[in-house]
């Protein structure tokens, strides 16, 4: 047979191919044909399309291709044992598969087709995902699944659940203060059966949020709704297991179970920064498509940015490009949070984030250091980037931070080894206390309080001190202080989630907080306008400076640095935005209780310009350079390289 030839595709009219697959037997020899077709809103063909881990490049099968002719395509072993089961005995079946549908070949035609993802996988008539044949119980698992989300019905936007209709007599269901029934063998079913490679594969993540209600799972001939699944998984996730019977696959199945969950909410649309951390661990064969995989799934402000793809570039050029894009687009230098220093000579600027490697520290969120200004930046090329901003702090001492294990001991050990001298009577540069101060770094400043709508889950900064404070006193906590779900248990948990990766620091000028593990003295903590994080940057000799990454500095992730601390009368918090999908500053007025959305300390800097020149109608305050220099803030151009 002659390898089949393909037709060009028109890009310009959305064109794209469907293949058929003709009807036939398990056992008879698969047989397919393609045909163009156009795809838009207003004209959407009937088709499925399949979701699928393609698996090695190596020794590839042949899929004939026409009824009549010898011609065929090479596909890939998963794909050519999926086929059997996908095929219909009695009716051709029309599906859009990436490996046969796509010239791959041809880069340009794959990165127009990418570019049609968003509307390949949002107007198919469903979303089928292959997870591979029958094996290690894995039929057991999907029937435990699918009975486990007839118990239940979830709340995805609340992230509640109640027992359903047909099991309100049995509210263990949702209970969370019961165990779920599962004993070691539907725990491990369930183990292998997510740990599947389809649900750690990078292009699956757009693949299954674009799909419509109608999504099936396909497991060898057993087949459940995604909408079952992802309940059943929502379910598994909230619910405490029986640990002892997973052992040392306690914390991978753990992880598994987080990685999946944050794919399975009903969001069509994401942030790029919590696209590229939920993805980091995920695998893809070219790490171009770290980008590229996250195209059609970006919010709307971000799909305008109008990326292209484009396969002829180099990964760092695809990188840098994202990188400036988002900057000009915009005004905003909050991507430069994502870089963290490498061991190693640099691959690309330091200004751009390694997508390829996967970070070792979690991210930060929803800081404020540079008081929601717009960045002041330009490109001088040559790997060059000139930001703007003021250098806060200089680093005296760093060390990293390591835990042997996660348990409470460990943890408990390791909040005495780093605390400060003097942390229990010290005072800080923020006039408050070095306690106060330490308890915040080891949270990174994350309590349930911040918020408007106060989150259980996350650590209340008040209990979290107090039992600090007995912690480092050598006290000995109670089984029921560092039990899960407790005040105790939930800082150790912060601290191990954000301690990896890092390393502790005091600043010359009295600051204290976790930077990258990379970080040395020498190293200056700067609050760049547009970025909302601090981030430590490295002098060098020839006056320019190389990013180390992020970092949290006590005192300095409100603003401070800009304008000054708040005043006492108000508290910044966090409340939830439906529509962007993110949490967004607000300010209350602790004494009347009311919200504002503009920061105090700009809005008075606002009053007193309006009273010093009535005739001027502007209500608000831009942060530009200019306007810090007035405040006294001494600010400078740095040069990235």
């Amino acid at each position: 047979m002659a390898p089949y030839q393909y037709e060009p595709l028109d890009s310009k009219a959305s064109e794209i191919r469907l293949l058929t697959l003709h009807p036939g037997c398990f056992s008879d020899q698969l047989c397919v044909s393609l045909h163009k077709t156009h795809i838009s809103r207003t004209s959407i063909p009937h088709f499925e399309a399949l979701s699928y881990v393609w698996g090695s490049l190596e020794n590839l099968a042949d899929l004939r291709v026409g009824t009549i002719g010898d011609t065929y395509v090479s596909i890939t072993v998963n794909l050519a044992k999926a086929l059997p089961y996908l095929r219909y005995e009695d009716k051709p079946r029309v599906l859009w598969i990436d490996a046969v549908c796509i010239d791959q070949q041809n880069l340009k035609e794959r990165g127009h087709q990418v570019q049609l993802m968003r509307d390949i996988y949002g107007l198919a008539s469903r979303v089928v995902v292959w997870l591979g044949l029958e094996d290690q119980d894995s039929t057991y698992a999907l029937d435990l699944m699918d009975e486990l989300s007839r118990k239940i019905d979830v709340d995805w936007l609340n992230a509640t659940m109640r027992p359903s209709l047909s099991a309100v007599d049995e509210p263990q269901w949702t209970d969370l203060t019961q165990l779920l029934p599962y004993e070691e063998k539907e725990l491990s079913a369930l183990y292998f059966l997510l740990h599947r490679p389809w649900f750690e594969r990078l292009w699956i993540r757009q693949e299954i949020r674009l799909a419509n209600p109608d999504a099936i799972v396909m497991c060898g001939f057993k087949t459940i709704r995604w909408q079952s699944f992802r309940n059943a998984l929502f379910c598994l996730r909230q619910k405490a297991k029986k640990r002892e019977h997973l052992g040392a696959k306690a914390v991978p199945f753990h992880n598994r179970i987080e990685m999946i969950y944050q794919m399975s909410d009903d969001a069509s649309a994401i942030p790029l920064g919590r696209l590229l951390r939920q993805t980091k661990h995920c695998k893809c064969s070219d790490p171009r498509d770290r980008i590229y995989a996250m195209l059609s799934i970006l919010q709307k402000s971000e799909r305008d940015m109008k990326l292209e793809v484009d396969y002829s570039l180099t990964t760092a050029e695809v990188y840098q490009n994202l990188v400036l894009r988002y900057i000009e687009h915009f005004k905003s230098l909050k991507i430069l949070a994502s870089c963290e220093m490498q061991d190693g000579p640099p691959s690309m600027p330091s200004w751009v984030p390694d997508w390829s490697v996967a970070n070792v520290a979690d991210p930060l969120w929803y800081a404020n250091a540079d008081a929601q200004s717009e960045a002041v930046a330009s490109y001088l090329g040559n790997g060059i980037l000139r930001v703007c901003g003021t250098v806060s702090a200089t680093l005296k001492t760093t060390e990293e931070i390591l835990f042997q294990n996660s348990s409470n001991k460990t943890l408990v050990s390791a909040v005495a080894h780093y605390a400060p001298p003097d942390v229990l009577n010290g005072s800080y540069v923020n006039n408050g206390s070095l306690l106060d101060a330490y308890c915040r770094t080891l949270c990174c400043g994350y309590f349930g309080e911040e918020y408007l709508q106060p989150l259980a889950h996350f650590p209340n900064f008040e209990k979290s001190k107090a039992i600090l404070k007995n912690l480092i006193n050598a006290a000995d906590p109670t089984a029921e202080d560092l039990s899960t779900g407790t005040g105790g248990h939930r800082l150790l948990d912060w601290f191990w989630t954000f301690g990896q990766g890092r390393s502790f620091f005091t600043a010359v000028e009295g600051y204290i907080g976790l930077a990258p593990k990379e970080a040395k003295p020498g190293d200056q903590v700067c609050i760049l306008l547009g970025c909302p994080m601090p981030l430590v940057l490295r002098p060098l000799k020839n006056k320019r400076y190389r990013v180390v990454g992020e970092c949290y500095a006590c005192g300095l992730m409100g603003a401070e640095a800009f304008l000054g601390p708040l005043p006492e009368r108000f508290e910044s918090l966090l409340k939830y935005d439906s529509v962007s999908s993110e949490y967004v500053r607000i300010y209350r007025n602790i004494e009347t209780e009311q919200i504002f959305e503009v920061d105090p300390r700009v809005e008075a800097q606002s009053l007193n310009r309006q009273s010093q020149s009535p005739d001027n109608s502007s209500s608000g305050v831009q942060i530009t350079p200019e306007f810090l220099a007035q405040r006294g803030v001494i600010i400078k151009h740095f040069e990235l390289e």
